[in-house]
């Protein structure tokens, strides 16, 4: 290792170090503030140095000196480029091969964490370099280190006081807008790169005012909170925060008998040896060989293709008497070092995180809703509403366990659902473990709701690719029986071992939405809020609630004279007087006269407050332009088939908006027309110059104004944190029913627009990237609402002219949802496009053959070879006669994947001489290609190799498959994590060596597979779950039960998330069937047995075998032959 000296020339001062060094803990202090080894001598022996005695026994503690001061030289850009500066340090400290493995913690104060970040940053835009040294990070304590993504936050304002508080005289420190937009930046891509945390993290953050010279001269003294605790936090998982007694200047001049100094030291001990131990037992994972095995423990071997030995599923053979193997342990590391496999996906253990997890209470999923402060009245309603779904002191009685709490809130819309359950879970936020709230007017909204609450309440880990059935189910089992901890189903549990929760449903007009979501028990609460007033009804399954009606004539006035800066001038004689305990309250009466026009909806009384505020209205005034309109007396004589006091506040929408200006309301049409729940900002702002609508907002300014317009007259509600719009849905309903048919398609033809800038397109040659997902997952429901909007129209006869835009945009959604495995999903958007497609008079050959290849694609998914055959032949056939009338000929990339999905679609039918003429055609107009590169024909090379597999040319096929990998880790690394493509390589390349016999080759194969198919398209997904039956073959040769046991079980959840994984389900119930023979569990083999038999039977009901005759090599023939 290197010496003290040695570090001290790389760029660090030692501080202390300990006889044995095995970790380092580097110090990065803050500017013109103490030095490191001050912190805490003001209390005795500092303790940075305590941490040798009693903590980081064996670590070397060096401090950076980035050598920034507040003197005249300090600027902030030299802040940020100490980041590349610490980064290089690093790597020439880490040079030394004898600490490559030791772990390092890191302790900043204040703008040292900055400094940190962008080290941090710089990293992990690097892996192939700093993968090794991100794989040793063992843990971040940020102290004082402010943190915030969004420019308006308080802490950029006081940013610029941090390097003054430790001035004694007053200089010239502040910040300019694009330094402070590079400092978000990094915060941004902090947050970013930790999706996946790097390490642990605790924050501190200062309990006392700091105090800061300011003004002329600086003889002005303020005292300020510099980095409060909401600012001081990343937002991280798992992040752990501390409150310090003390200013932001001694925030790290804490004692070693202190609280805070146990917290601290608590966490450096448990996060260095949680590193020390994952190094370890990686080393000792990467080091296993299957060469240990029993060469008889080996159940199966492939000759030709595909078969096995058979297990009776009525008697099945003896346990062989092997004792199981010990568990791999969990290994979970970002980042790896270790040469035997570099990998840029994370190395964990095949077999971890499959098992149930604990909770992460308490949760709290509010979506983008904010409290109202201004809420009213409704008490009545709150009351019943805690009379019910409060929980009881006898929360976790098992005697109870099948008694849901349930209360329905109905009405028309605009009466205030969706506000009084807003405020009922503010209120009671401390009196549940959890609350979630799910938007579920649409089936696809509800289901990606419990996916967020998968995520959020830690049934499922961050960045886990979800499936959604699965997610679904998780969430369903956990409602029901709500344990803190997870535990044997055997052992006893007591009252405080279950969690207390609330499930809000807002806005549910279908109630067959619910049946595959509302849990069959439990001990929860759950509100639902809908327009149905069946929804405090049995079809529900809601056994308490109310019908919500518009205020009463007084209330209503009340409401209105709350939400409005009027005094009411000229009113005083048809004041209406309450008398009220003793005392008068003034109802003004043109405020009367107001809410009767209104009806008493809430919404609408909200709105024309807007109005009479933005224009310093009087009652009397507001009413007379309001009679007097004559656009609004002709909506009048228009019957638009609502009820009453709907039919009042489309009116008064509608009159509002003549009200507010060009942009604004420009604005607010296309608002209308797409989802209203969750509505980023940047939808509306980055395609804005390319809107056909005239008016709408062009730059940042403008759509400010417009936005403030409309956030002043109430029309819409912003999240200013998240930088999310919600509008309405009434509010919706009244901007659509202004709109003329022109009108309409203008706007429409905006929103599509703006949608397609901001939606993350595929590309043709570079499909299947996962990283689209999460903004896919953003923008969906627009696409979504539009899709409806336009049917619906048609339907009633007031047909939409779509476009070729809004075409490629249904099929690139559809496409999304395939990449996803979620193929229910896929089919009515390809339906969609194709119909647009086809109707339109411009030419789209290029799009109409994506959206036949998507159908054929999609066909495959769901075990369907015929629907396959259909839409690939057409995408062939238009291809090959664009060729013929083309200029570019057949060197035409489309061309090249109709080859290749051709090859899929002869493969699904079992004609695989055929495939491999197809496949060869498809390598050929590839490689013709100006632009090729040999990874563009990754998908067809995997096709071809599992072609010649299935014909017995194991050869030809590992030829093929090893030079398609080879290739692709010269561009991306070994294991890459690109697409799923590598995962479909390897899992090919481990059958081609089993049937070699070559098994080491193949278990490497299949396991290399398992780990790049969780990394990319994560757990839930089919193909990995068909490589989890791969690998737990393996397992079971190797005597390791309980892990093919785990393997298998997590297979089965994915094959059994959706009907048609069906055919893969009943080879892995069969599988498991033989491994609980082998395990001894003859009532589980049993079982297991009987499912695949009864599915196999189902599928197969021309086969006369016995069930005695039957083999694996049967069940092996049911799957896809992707999943073999």
């Amino acid at each position: 290792m290197r010496s003290s000296k040695d570090c001290t020339s790389l760029g660090f001062r030692l501080l202390y170090e300990a006889t044995t060094v095995t970790s380092f803990i580097i110090v990065i202090p803050g500017i013109g503030v103490s030095l490191p080894e001050r912190w805490g001598k003001s209390s005795g022996q500092p303790w940075l140095e305590t941490l040798l005695s009693n903590t980081a026994q064996n670590s070397s503690i060096l401090c950076f000196d980035h050598g920034l001061s507040t003197e005249d030289t300090f600027s902030w850009r030299n802040l940020v480029e100490s980041g590349d500066t610490l980064l290089q340090y690093l790597s020439k400290l880490r040079e030394d091969p004898t600490i490559e493995e030791y772990p390092f913690l890191f302790v900043c104060h204040s703008l040292g964490g900055i400094i940190l970040k962008k080290a941090l940053c710089l990293a992990q835009q690097d892996i192939p370099r700093f993968g090794g040294f991100l794989g040793v990070v063992s843990g971040l304590i940020m102290m004082g280190t402010p943190h915030s993504k969004q420019a308006e936050d308080e802490i950029w304002r006081n940013l610029s006081l941090i390097p003054k508080a430790s001035l004694k005289k007053f200089s010239k420190l502040d910040i300019s807008d694009d330094e402070m937009e590079i400092l978000i930046r990094i915060s941004r891509q902090f947050e970013k790169i930790n999706d996946t945390p790097i390490a642990p993290i605790l924050s501190a953050y200062e309990k006392r005012e700091t105090r800061v010279r300011r003004g002329l001269g600086g003889f002005q003294v303020k005292s300020t909170l510099l980095v409060r605790k909401e600012f001081s936090l990343t937002h991280i998982q798992h992040e752990k925060d501390l409150g310090v007694d003390a200013d932001h200047t001694t925030l790290c001049d804490i004692g070693n008998q202190t609280e805070a100094y146990q917290e601290i030291a608590k966490f450096i001990r448990e996060s260095i040896e949680a590193t020390q131990r994952d190094i370890f037992l990686d080393n000792a994972s990467s080091h296993y060989s299957i060469e240990h095995s029993d060469p008889d423990d080996i159940i199966e071997r492939r000759g030709q293709g595909p078969k096995s030995e058979s297990i009776s599923p009525q008697g099945g053979k003896n346990h062989p008497g092997h004792k199981s193997a010990p568990e791999l342990p969990r290994v979970k590391r970002s980042h790896t070092s270790n040469p035997s496999r570099v990998a840029t996906f994370d190395l964990i253990s095949e077999v971890s995180n499959f098992s149930q997890r604990d909770p992460i209470l308490p949760c709290f999923l509010r979506k983008t809703h904010i409290r109202n402060r201004d809420f009213f009245g409704r008490r009545d309603v709150l009351g019943k509403m805690e009379e019910t779904l409060l929980p009881s002191p006898l929360l976790g009685s098992r005697t109870n366990h099948g008694d849901l709490k349930t209360f329905g809130l109905c009405g028309m819309g605009g009466v205030g659902k969706t506000e009084i359950a807003v405020e009922f879970m503010f209120a009671h936020r401390d009196d549940y473990d959890a609350i979630f709230w799910v938007e579920s007017d649409e089936p696809t909204k509800i289901a990606d709701g419990f996916c967020q609450i998968a995520l959020e309440l830690g049934l499922e880990e961050a960045g886990t690719k979800q499936n959604q059935a699965m997610s679904r189910d998780l969430v369903k089992t956990w409602l029901t029986c709500p344990l803190r901890h997870h535990r044997r189903s055997s052992m006893p549990t007591g009252a405080r071992d279950f969690a207390s929760w609330l499930l809000i449903l807002d806005n549910v007009d279908d109630p067959a939405i619910l049946s595959d979501y509302w849990p069959s028990e439990g001990i929860g609460s759950i509100l639902v809020t809908s327009r149905d007033p069946l929804a405090r009804g049995r079809e529900f399954r809601v056994t308490a609630g109310v019908t919500l009606q518009p205020f009463e004539e007084r209330d209503a006035a009340k409401f209105l004279v709350g939400l409005t800066e009027n005094d009411s001038e000229g009113d005083d004689e048809s004041d209406d007087i309450k008398q009220q305990a003793g005392h008068q309250v003034a109802i003004p009466g043109d405020a009367i006269a107001i809410a009767q026009r209104l009806g008493g909806l809430p919404l609408a009384l909200a709105q024309m407050a807007g109005v009479i505020n933005r224009q310093y209205l009087s009652y009397k005034e507001f009413l007379s332009m309001y009679d007097q309109d004559q656009a609004l007396k002709e909506l009048h004589a228009l019957n638009l088939g609502m009820q009453d006091t709907g039919y009042k506040h489309t009116l008064a929408s509608v009159w509002a908006l003549d009200r507010i200006g060009q942009g604004a309301s420009s604005l607010l049409d296309v608002i209308s027309l797409i989802d209203p729940d969750h509505i980023p900002e940047d939808l509306l702002t980055r395609g804005a110059k390319e809107v056909p609508t005239e008016g709408y907002p062009q730059d940042t300014s403008d759509y400010q104004k417009a936005r403030a317009e409309l956030t002043k007259s109430s029309l819409i509600t912003r999240n200013k944190k998240q930088e999310v719009l919600r509008i309405h849905r009434l509010t919706q309903d009244g901007v659509r029913a202004a709109m003329n048919h022109e009108h309409l398609q203008r706007t429409f033809d905006s929103a599509v627009t703006l949608i397609s800038a901001v939606w993350p397109f595929v590309t043709i040659d570079w499909r299947h990237n996962t990283s689209r997902w999460e903004r896919c997952e953003t923008f969906f429901p627009h696409i979504l609402r539009l899709k409806n909007l336009y049917s619906g129209l048609n339907q009633q006869q007031q047909r939409l002219r779509p476009g070729i835009k809004f075409a490629k945009l249904l099929n690139d959604v559809g496409w999304y949802f395939y990449e996803r495995s979620i193929p229910e999903n896929c089919e009515p958007f390809f339906q969609l496009a194709q119909q647009v497609c086809e109707s339109e008079d411009t030419e789209a050959v290029d799009l109409l053959s994506d959206i036949y290849y998507s159908r054929g694609a999609d066909a495959s998914e769901v075990n369907d070879p015929e629907r396959c055959m259909e839409y690939t032949s057409r995408f062939q056939q238009l291809r090959l006669s664009h060729a013929k009338s083309s200029q570019q000929g057949p060197r035409d990339i489309r061309l090249a994947m109709s080859h290749n999905q051709m090859g899929v679609a002869y493969m699904m039918n079992r004609d695989y001489v055929k495939a491999i003429e197809v496949l060869n055609k498809s390598l050929e107009v590839y490689s013709s290609l100006e632009n090729y590169t040999p990874i563009m024909a990754t998908l067809p090379a995997a096709n071809m190799g599992l072609a010649h597999w299935f014909l017995g040319n194991h050869e030809e096929a590992y030829t093929v498959l090893i030079n398609i990998l080879r290739e692709r880790e010269k561009v991306f690394g070994e294991n890459d994590n690109e697409s799923f493509k590598t995962g479909r390589v390897l899992h090919a390349l481990g059958n081609v060596r089993f049937s070699q016999g070559r098994l080491k080759e193949s278990y490497d194969f299949h396991q290399r597979s398992l780990l790049q198919y969780r990394s990319t398209i994560g757990d839930n997904h089919h193909r990995t779950a068909d490589v989890c039956y791969r690998v737990a073959e393996h397992y079971i040769r190797f005597g390791k039960l309980e892990d093919a046991k785990k393997l298998l079980g997590q297979a089965l959840r994915v094959f059994s998330s959706r009907i048609y994984y069906r055919h893969e389900k009943a080879r892995t119930e069969y599988l498991m069937g033989k491994l609980m023979t082998l395990m001894g569990n003859e009532r589980k083999s049993k079982q297991h047995f009987a499912e695949a038999l009864a599915t196999y039977r189902s599928l197969k009901p021309e086969d006369s075998r016995t069930d005695e005759e039957l083999s694996a090599k049967d069940f092996d023939e049911l799957a896809c032959f992707w999943s073999r």
